[in-house]
């Protein structure tokens, strides 16, 4: 049950940084891919 637990936070957090990282980007600089992944990222941490 902890290992689940910690499983679910561990990939939560991973996403989080990740979708830290695509906010901070320059939004000119960004490729079609990486503003996909923001809007998804903006959708999952509102």
């Amino acid at each position: 049950m902890i290992r689940e637990t910690r499983e679910t936070y561990e990939s939560q957090k991973k996403d989080f940084v990740k979708a830290k990282y695509a906010v901070l980007q320059n939004p000119l600089n960004m490729s079609e891919k990486e503003i996909k992944s923001l809007r998804n990222f903006l959708n999952q941490f509102p």
